[in-house]
């Protein structure tokens, strides 16, 4: 399923999939979107670090972005000082989250529930039900504030039939 090879920049190896681990693809999306789609969100789950990660390695719509550097501070509700603020700079491939001030001149405040904007990255919520909700809170210019959700192509599990899942109905066993 995989093989490595030396690492022409050095130490270690370079990893890759063989075919087989390739083909293996699909079926690993699909447990993926079905895990997102199943997860009850404890609060150990509420990391909006991963969420705000992953919108930037994986799910950022760099085609939506402006051609221009956007910089936005994100502030989360009910936690510590130190892991309550993070910064994501738009910036085409160049594209980061920080955890400290990266210098920029901020663009976008956005102040959120972690729970929020997990539950809007899952599909769980729309982002215009979370401002509504007073869940999310943006300031800055609005044209920005309004494309700000459009650079996110959400979770596969957004995307699934009734992506908000709801408790299994009990059933009676005799």
């Amino acid at each position: 399923m995989v093989y490595t090879t030396p690492n022409p920049g050095g130490r270690g190896s370079r990893y890759h999939l063989t075919e087989a681990g390739k083909d293996l693809g699909a079926v690993m999306a699909a447990l993926g979107t079905w895990g997102e789609r199943w997860t009850e969100l404890a609060p150990e789950h509420l990391d909006h670090g991963m969420v705000l990660g992953s919108w930037v390695t994986r799910f950022l719509a760099r085609e939506r972005l402006p051609d221009h550097r956007v910089v936005v501070q994100f502030d989360f509700w009910g936690h510590s000082k130190k892991g309550a603020r993070a910064w994501i700079i738009f910036d085409g491939e160049r594209s980061e989250v920080c955890q400290t001030y990266p210098g920029f001149e901020v663009d976008l405040f956005v102040e959120a529930e972690p729970r929020a904007l997990i539950e809007w990255h899952l599909g769980r919520i729309r982002w215009v039900d979370a401002l509504r909700a007073d869940r999310i809170r943006v300031r800055g210019p609005s044209k920005l504030a309004r494309a700000l959700p459009t650079w996110n192509h959400l979770s596969p599990a957004a995307h699934a039939k009734d992506a908000r899942p709801r408790r299994p109905a009990t059933v009676a066993v005799r």
